[in-house]
């Protein structure tokens, strides 16, 4: 399936809340087979923590850096998946590094989508690596693309980008 690739904008925060709260309220009822849904007040809870809180998107869309695949083009489509990046510089000895906040797709081949966008724009911007942050539910981060994914022991990954 083809999308349409997207800089998130302000504009979008909405449509990042909406996006994330489903997935929050879809995986409770998954994992929850007793219970019908989860509280209301226990999202509210997950979501103060969340990388995907408005404050943090507040602070993220504005810079230009997240990246989002939408299904279709224009006002009516939706959002199929993100990320959200900033720039970092001399961190951890290199001049220039994309910190990637928070990375959310559903399915693999969306992923492998953001993760090459996110290459491509360190490669065409001279960055040395891209560092990642997994969910704190994500065991792992694996890819179907031709990176290497080197982890680290605080629990991020990093791609080199350029050659150091």
């Amino acid at each position: 399936m083809t999308y349409d690739i997207r800089i998130l904008q302000s504009s979008d925060l909405d449509a990042v809340l909406q996006f994330e709260r489903a997935r929050l309220k879809a995986s409770a009822t998954h994992e929850e087979s007793n219970a019908s849904e989860m509280a209301s007040f226990e999202i509210d809870m997950l979501e103060w923590h969340a990388p995907w809180r408005k404050e943090a998107l507040e602070h993220y869309l504005p810079q230009g850096w997240s990246f989002s695949l939408w299904s279709e083009s224009g006002a009516s489509g939706q959002l199929q998946a993100y990320f959200l990046a900033q720039p970092q510089v001399f961190t951890r000895g290199l001049t220039q590094t994309l910190w990637m906040e928070q990375l959310s797709a559903t399915t693999q081949a969306q992923s492998d989508q953001l993760l090459e966008i996110a290459y491509k724009l360190c490669r065409e911007k001279h960055f040395q690596k891209l560092i990642i942050r997994p969910a704190a539910t994500d065991e792992g981060l694996s890819t179907g693309l031709p990176l290497k994914l080197e982890k680290h022991q605080d629990n991020l990954f990093e791609i080199k980008t350029s050659r150091i």
